[in-house]
C-alpha cells in the first residue's frame, strides 16, 4: 500500500438485544395473524357486490334494458338470474 491511501476503519454491529427481537417478531406474528384473518373474508363478486336485487336477486339494470326492447314489457317477467 501506499502511504497516501487510508485503510477504512471495520464497521462495529451492535448485537441485537433479546427485548429487540421479541419485540420485531411479535410485530410480524401479530401482522401475520391479521392479514390471515383479513383474508377470510367473503371475496368480492358481482353476485355481493351489490349489483343485484337483494329482493328477489335480480340484475335491475339487465331487467330494465330487456323490457325496454321488448313490445310488450308488462310481459316480461324475471324468474331467475344465474
Amino acid at each position: 500500500m501506499n502511504e497516501t491511501e487510508t485503510k477504512t476503519p471495520p464497521l462495529k454491529v451492535k448485537p441485537i438485544s433479546i427485548g429487540s427481537l421479541v419485540i420485531i417478531g411479535g410485530s410480524l406474528l401479530f401482522l401475520l395473524l391479521f392479514s390471515h384473518i383479513s383474508k377470510k373474508s367473503e371475496p368480492k363478486t358481482a353476485a355481493n357486490s351489490g349489483c343485484f336485487s337483494a329482493w328477489d336477486g335480480s340484475h335491475p339494470a339487465l331487467v330494465r334494458a330487456v323490457k325496454k326492447q321488448l313490445n310488450d314489457p308488462d310481459s316480461f317477467e324475471h324468474l331467475e338470474t344465474s
